[in-house]
């Protein structure tokens, strides 16, 4: 920062004390008297500083330190001038100090705005200082621990609380079978927090193979980029990306630092956080016990969807069906998601007569029914429910989830079914601006039903020489690729090695989804 004063008589106007966290005799800065026939150092820095009884009388101020910011591939990068602390403020007013050369010191307000985002992974609300040498004083009207940061390059300062503290990541269990993974914390209970430190506990706490890290207020980062250059999204110029989680290792937490594995082994766990003075961050662990055990296995649960509404075939003489006991159509297992044990499949519906149902591994003993819309809507299914009814005519993508282990089932259905996608399709694919994953052009695969416990979807499409992919519902969830004779889900990308139009014909055997194409 430019025009630095050149004396340091401000500060000890009225015979004000001046208490410098993180500085002592051996830091090699200047020494101050303090006003009662004692001294101690200063070094050079930026500090955050408060105010008692005039703008020139300093009361207290903590030293900020080098910050790293966000760089490529989840890491972090240096960058000049950028500097942050956890400290412990005392509802008041405050500015930033800079003492330079051991002599030059000088005081930095600003205006303030409160900044807002709903972005996810991003921090909800902090408070945004443009910094002006002898700027209008910050305003804290809490007391607590806060997060601040200044940045030089950007001429700007950050002032957030910190509300809270989580664990996060694959290792964390919700229960013996759940972890939300990296989408959602298990939040830390605040113990104490004043000027001496904060702590925070978080008792019986499942901890399982995977990794963790921990953030505050449910955020990964703070976006101060004015712009995003693709070629260069990490450009100093266009501003920063702040951290808000830590990682590393658990005895040395750093700002966005790896995700670390847990400490000892699978068990159930006793956590301390805490934040010292000096805001150095620290975690404990201390094992009170083994982990529950999962007794869930989706292996368990192969759904699959079967009823006259699939296959009118299915109605005798007086209109009841007589092919329940074969499973038409069977479900594709996702995985368990954030704690989201999830099925997908694709089923063609035939007239308005007749109902359907679910069931797990060929047999009755686990079923599902009830009701369930055709919109899109959530619906929760019951055991042993009743049949649910044909949604119409059509092809249905549904989904079906487990968020419990098997206590709850939930599904969707919407008509919106296979379809082809990729370079050699008309229009070919775009990229996604966020992701940089095709998101494609879907030209829909038309369903013509089951025919002896085969169901087969049909498209006649111009192609041109390249790729392609069968995917279901626009969205990359459920994807086919592969081998044409055994497509495999999100299997490799098919080719059209010949130019001109094609009849393509998915098959589905209830196991097995093949595809031919025929040129015309």
């Amino acid at each position: 920062m430019k025009n630095a004063l050149k004396s340091l008589s401000f500060l000890m106007v009225m015979g004000a004390m001046i208490f410098i966290t993180s500085c002592g005799d051996d830091d090699g800065g200047i020494i101050i008297d303090d006003g009662d026939g004692g001294s101690f150092s200063v070094a050079d820095g930026i500090y955050f500083a408060g105010i008692a009884g005039s703008d020139t009388t300093v009361v207290n101020a903590a030293v900020l330190s080098s910050a790293k910011v966000e760089g490529p591939d989840f890491g972090t990068i240096e960058r000049t001038g950028h500097f942050a602390g956890y400290i412990y403020l005392s509802a008041g007013n405050y500015f930033f100090l800079e003492v330079e050369d051991q002599s030059a010191v000088t005081g930095y307000g600003g205006t303030v705005e409160e900044v807002t985002s709903d972005v996810g992974g991003e921090l909800a609300s902090y408070s945004l200082v443009t910094i002006a040498e002898g700027g209008a004083a910050i305003s804290i009207a809490t007391d607590g621990l806060y997060h601040i940061i200044f940045d030089s390059q950007s001429d700007e300062g950050i002032v957030s609380q910190v509300t809270s503290w989580g664990l996060i990541g694959s290792g964390v269990y919700k229960s013996a079978c759940e972890s939300d993974g990296f989408d959602a914390d298990v939040d830390f209970t605040a113990a104490s927090s004043d000027a001496t430190g904060s702590s925070y506990s978080l008792d019986g706490v499942i901890l399982k193979d995977g990794k963790i890290k921990i953030r505050y207020n449910d955020a990964w980062k703070i976006e101060r980029r004015s712009t995003i250059d693709p070629d260069d999204p990490y450009n100093a110029a266009n501003g920063y990306v702040a951290l808000t989680n830590f990682g590393g290792t658990a005895t040395a937490l750093e700002e966005g630092g790896s995700d670390f594995d847990i400490p000892d082994g699978n068990g159930t766990y006793d956590v301390d956080l805490a934040v010292d003075e000096n805001g150095l961050i620290s975690l404990a662990f201390a094992s009170t016990g083994d982990a529950p055990e999962c007794d869930f296995d989706a292996d368990n649960f192969q759904w699959a969807v079967l009823g006259q509404a699939i296959d009118q075939d299915d109605l005798d003489a007086s209109g009841t069906a007589d092919g329940w006991e074969n499973d038409d159509q069977n479900f594709y297992y996702k995985g368990n998601v954030s704690g989201v044990d999830t099925w997908f499949g694709v089923v063609t519906f035939e007239g308005t007569d007749g109902a359907f149902k679910f069931r797990a591994n060929d047999a009755w003993t686990v079923n599902l029914g009830g009701t369930l819309a055709s919109d899109g809507t959530e619906s929760t299914l019951a055991l042993s429910g009743s049949d649910i009814a044909n949604p119409g005519a059509g092809t249905y993508f549904i989904t079906i989830t487990t968020d419990d282990q098997g206590e709850t089932w939930k599904a969707t259905m919407v008509e919106n079914g296979w379809a082809l996608t990729g370079a050699a399709t008309p229009n070919g694919w775009a990229d996604d601006d966020d992701t940089n994953d095709p998101v494609g052009v879907d030209h829909d695969m038309t369903g013509n039903g089951t025919v002896s416990g085969v169901a087969t979807y049909s498209l006649s499409l111009a192609m041109t020489v390249g790729e392609y992919k069968i995917r279901a519902n626009d969205a990359w969830d459920y994807s086919l690729g592969g081998d044409m004779t055994g497509l495999s889900a999100d299997g490799a990308n098919l080719s059209i090695s010949e130019a001109g139009t094609y009849d393509f014909v998915l098959s589905y055997d209830g196991n097995t989804y093949s595809i031919t194409a025929t040129k015309q």
